[in-house]
């Protein structure tokens, strides 16, 4: 009679867990919570903008790093030490953008700023070019024609009347 009334009891015992089981998974689908960070969904940046993301070095500190464009190359850039929650070391995420903004405004001008003759920019290519292992005949043949086409100090005789 004993085990009777044990398994009578377990079996109660087993549906009440299933109905708590049920009415608690109801409530999640019901429940209108705050959408979580991952879900909300952020409005487009707008070009020219860069991007904004947390690394974290070898020793476990997080930083905020920048990337923009520059032409053809992407450019990173630490910014400075992410904030620890309630702590005031290091950058929020909205100081971290305005620093972004600085630092990309401050590159863009540094690049516009820079002026040179065509023989100077010239120069810095083939010397880049021979940097990289290009043959001793391809650099002269390059030095020879930017010498004589683009680097003129007057121009050709057929320009002048």
């Amino acid at each position: 009679m004993r085990e009777a009334g044990d398994k009578r009891s377990e079996r109660a015992l087993e549906r009440e867990r299933i109905a708590r089981s049920l009415r608690a998974a109801r409530e999640r689908l019901t429940r209108t919570e705050a959408p979580t960070r991952d879900t909300v969904a952020m409005a487009k940046r707008s070009y020219g903008t860069g991007q904004l993301m947390v690394k974290r070095d070898t020793r476990g500190r997080e930083s905020w790093y920048g990337r923009w464009r520059m032409g053809r190359r992407r450019v990173n850039r630490k910014l400075g030490l992410k904030r620890v929650t309630g702590s005031r070391e290091g950058l929020t995420r909205s100081q971290a953008e305005r620093q972004l903004q600085r630092v990309i405004d401050v590159e863009l001008r540094a690049v516009a700023d820079v002026r040179m003759t065509v023989g100077e920019a010239g120069e810095l290519l083939i010397d880049h070019l021979e940097s990289l292992g290009r043959k001793r005949s391809t650099v002269g043949e390059y030095r020879s024609y930017l010498r004589v086409h683009l680097a003129r100090s007057s121009p050709p005789p057929s320009w002048t009347r």
